[in-house]
This record gives structure tokens, sequence and C-alpha cells, in this order.
């Protein structure tokens, strides 16, 4: 999403006699090509993405952003008002009926507050889940056997291209018709989500879906499901989560029947265009109406936990660090 833009310059120095944040708004101007994102430059090597260890200049591009200050020096971000567009529930076609009908664009999404490659480095699944939790949204993480299994657990996120499948035991007349028109018109930094009821019948993803996803920029695959070609998927270190493993083909045994549709995940509703993301501790899904501020949220409580962790090394007691921060 487009919008104007200020850019303001905050001088951030704590652990100082004041722990005073200085700010001043300079160069209001509107450019209505440019997206609204946020830019950080390490406060240290050691501890890049630790707000408090000395003074440092940072330079934030995002008129949807406001800053107040915290104490010793933190910056809390509260996001102002966005307007997001109601969640769709378009459809290529009833669940079991034809496959002919076009498919429909997605619907529109905004840009993430924080650029990605900055998200994947910090947040985890916990620190969105406890973001959700300060947001009244507890019940976001599906209680499945899903687990990472091409990478180590590294830390999946991006917005969730949905697909719906079901398990089919006669000659499919067109096969893999909709599964490939689904990641044909995949966008980038896209999870596809196979919400495939948890059924192992076949692997319905595998190494040429991966190569053909990685092509238009997909992030990674999460499979309520099957997957094969495992060890051919690790080497493309392409990040596929999954329930576990078959040989079999897809092919009249399951098939996708729809795509871009609303799907369920363990009793956890999944919209395109919704943030999805996984590690592993399991994966959550933020709603789409709600990811300025849950990704902020998450994003300070890393910056606390940071401050924590630098305390408790240092010799604070866990129970001082507790009573001197709020965050556990």
């Amino acid at each position: 999403m487009c919008c104007g833009s200020s850019e303001f310059q905050l001088l951030i120095s704590s652990h100082c006699a004041s722990a005073a944040c200085s700010v001043s708004a300079l160069n209001n101007h509107t450019a209505s090509t440019q997206n609204c994102l946020a830019q950080w430059e390490p406060v240290d090597d050691h501890n890049p993405y630790t707000i408090g260890r000395s003074c440092k200049r940072i330079s934030i591009n995002s008129p949807n952003t406001t800053n107040t200050t915290g104490e010793a020096g933190r910056i809390a971000f509260k996001p102002m008002t966005n307007h997001y567009p109601e969640q769709s529930s378009s459809k290529n076609g009833p669940p079991r009926g034809d496959s002919d009908q076009p498919a429909t664009s997605p619907p529109a999404t905004t840009a993430f507050p924080i650029p990605l490659d900055k998200l994947r480095q910090t947040l985890t699944v916990a620190l969105l889940c406890d973001a959700l939790d300060a947001a009244g949204h507890r019940e976001q993480s599906p209680c499945l056997p899903i687990r990472p299994l091409t990478t180590d657990g590294t830390f999946l996120i991006g917005r969730a291209k949905t697909t719906l499948w079901e398990d089919i035991s006669h000659e499919d007349p067109n096969p893999y018709e909709l599964e490939l028109a689904a990641i044909d018109s995949c966008q980038s930094d896209e999870v596809i989500v196979c919400a495939a009821g948890g059924s192992m019948r076949s692997g319905v993803w595998g190494e040429l879906l991966s190569c053909a996803a990685i092509n238009r920029g997909c992030c990674g695959v999460l499979v309520d499901g099957a997957v094969r070609d495992q060890q051919k998927m690790r080497q493309l270190k392409f990040a596929v989560y999954a329930r576990g493993t078959s040989p079999y083909d897809s092919r009249d045994r399951q098939r996708v029947v729809a795509y871009d549709v609303p799907v369920d995940l363990g009793g956890v509703a999944v919209h395109p265009g919704d943030v999805i993301a996984a590690d592993d501790d399991g994966i959550v899904i933020v709603p789409r109406a709600i990811q300025s501020d849950v990704i902020l949220a998450a994003w300070n409580k890393a910056t606390a936990e940071n401050e924590v962790r630098l305390a408790v090394q240092g010799g604070m007691s866990a129970t001082a660090a507790y009573q001197r921060f709020g965050v556990l």
C-alpha cells in the first residue's frame, strides 16, 4: 500500500542519566509511490537489534507509525489507524464441482511495517504469539504436528497463499490443474498453504513444485499433510513444513479444489494475505487487519528481551530483571 511519508531523526541514548529521547521532525513531504517502511541502524555489532546500549541515530520513514518514549530510552511504536480491505472469500469454483472458472485476484495487502529481512532475523513464532495474546487474539497458533522438514527451524514468515485440497478415489480428468494455477499465480514473499486436512494419502508437494515456487518468489510452503522428495528439497534450501512424508504421487489421490480462499488449519482460519509464520516452536497466523500492530509489538518485545538478556548476563537476578523491564 502506498501512502505519504514523514521522516524523523531520533537520537536514542539509554543507560544515560536522563534516559530520554530527543526527537526533531524534519522535511515533512509526500511521496505517493513510496512504501511505508522503517529502517533501523544497528546499535552495536554484538546485539544489532538492541536499543539502548549506546547512542545511535535512527532514521524512520513511516507515516503510519508514531513513536513514544518508554523507560530506559526504549522506543515504543504506536501504529496509527490503517484502513484494510474486507476479508475476501474469492473462490475458484465450488469445492467439488467444475474447476473451469478462472482464478480471481487475491485481496490487496498492506506493506509490512518493518522490512521482511529484518523480521526474519529478529522475530519468532513465540514473540508473535505474545503480541497476539496482548491484542486479545489468544488462539492463533494451530495445534498441529507440522514440523520443518528441509531446514533447521529457520523462521519462515510471509503472506498466506491458500490452497484447499480434497481426497479423491477416481481418475481426475484435469490432473494438477488448480494446483499448478495456484503456483503460477504466486507473488514474492508468499507462503503456500496446503490445507489438506491432515491427509497422508500422498505427497502433495515435492521437488518440482518447490522449483516452480522458488521461481515465483515464494519463501516456503506449509502443508497440513504429506510431502515427498524431502532430500532434494533440502538441497534447494526451500522451507517446507509438513506433517510428514509419503512417496505416493497426488494424482488420482488428492487434488486442489480451490485457491485464494479462506481455509482452516487446526481450527484457525487462514485468509489469503494473512501473515503466517513458522519455526521449531510451531505455526502462527496473524490476521491481515491487525498485522502492523502485532508485528510492531513483537519487534518491541524482542528489543525488551535483549535488554533483559544483557542485564541477566551482567549479573542481575531474574526477579530484579522482571521488576525492572516487565518482560519474561
